[in-house]
């Protein structure tokens, strides 16, 4: 076993036992976790800083499917949120969702979210935009609903720029 992989299973083991700690002590109150925020973003990645990989979604996948877990163990009623996109270049990755699928993400996630912003506003452009985007979105739910089942997607986050230099 290589060292790094010893160390990645240790942290997914201590991610794993601080959900369930974390839900038990929550109880009923929380129903719903979304579970990071933006990781397809170009952040430099906890697990391979030296080779200069970023944001992998395997790596994204992993930390999901030890945070599920450990939701599920304590509150199994509890509705796990992943996904988590973020626009990049002004559109929703759904090749980002592909790949999550193409790692088993969809065992460890209720539903997908997305965070929808418009960079610009133009009536009627951009509400046309943001439909095919959610749809090419929606679609690759669709074509894996097959393997891990149907998924609603959620808007968790979404606006339209609105400070100088983009009214």
């Amino acid at each position: 076993l290589h060292s790094l992989d010893a160390l990645q299973l240790i942290y997914h083991s201590l991610i794993n036992e601080f959900y369930f700690i974390f839900v038990l002590l929550l109880g009923s109150s929380v129903k719903y976790y979304e579970v990071g925020n933006e990781y397809n973003l170009n952040v430099a990645n906890a697990y391979y800083p030296e080779d200069g990989v970023q944001n992998r979604p395997e790596d994204y996948a992993r930390i999901l499917e030890a945070v599920y877990n450990g939701i599920k163990a304590a509150n199994p009623q509890a509705v796990v949120v992943g996904g988590v996109l973020a626009e990049m270049g002004g559109v929703i990755p759904a090749d980002y969702l592909e790949e999550l699928y193409a790692c088993g993400a969809g065992n460890w996630m209720d539903c997908v979210s997305v965070h929808f912003y418009k960079h610009e506003y133009n009536p009627g452009q951009s509400e046309y935009k943001a439909i095919e985007e959610l749809k090419a979105v929606r679609t690759v739910i669709d074509s894996n609903s097959a393997a891990y089942g149907d998924k609603e997607l959620w808007v968790t986050e979404y606006g339209w720029r609105e400070f100088d230099g983009y009214k």
